[in-house]
């Protein structure tokens, strides 16, 4: 391992391990030396539960995304401009096709798809995006066929079989 690994992994370890239990420390100490120690208590497990609050919070939101995942028969997305466009469909049908600028979600249209042979049939709960309902697919991409501006989408995973 060279010296510039070495020192990532010294700032990662102060950064996520160092630096939290510093600010615990700091939230118990500063007012146990000011007179006041069971503020300092107090403060410090607040600081804690709100710590493992997030972080259980964090873990279970993986969890969650990655049973979805498992579950996929199709995975495709792009590279916009300003994010992403993903296109998701699950073994009971289900669907969602986001499109996500720069921000960690956003724009969900979710519903139900019906797949034959080569196209792919879009039933949206809500509003219909502008890529449209009906696409078509091959081994490589999914274009949708029938929207205000035409949509295409490359697959990372897939379960479908192609003619």
């Amino acid at each position: 391992m060279d010296g510039a690994a070495l020192l990532a992994i010294l700032i990662l370890i102060f950064v996520f391990i160092g630096l939290p239990i510093g600010i615990g420390l700091m939230f118990y100490f500063i007012p146990k030396k000011l007179g006041h120690p069971k503020i300092g208590k107090f403060l410090t497990i607040a600081y804690a539960l709100a710590l493992l609050i997030i972080a259980s919070r964090y873990y279970f939101e993986e969890r969650k995304q990655n049973r979805k995942i498992e579950s996929a028969i199709l995975l495709a997305d792009r590279e916009a401009p300003l994010g992403w466009v993903y296109l998701r469909i699950f073994k009971d049908s289900s669907f969602e096709f986001e499109t996500r600028g720069l921000e960690r979600r956003g724009d969900i249209y979710a519903g139900k798809a019906k797949i034959t042979t080569d196209s792919i049939f879009f039933y949206y709960k809500d509003s219909i995006p502008k890529a449209g309902n009906k696409a078509v697919y091959s081994d490589k991409y999914v274009a949708f066929t029938n929207g205000t501006y035409p949509e295409k989408v490359e697959i990372s995973l897939s379960k479908l079989t192609t003619k």
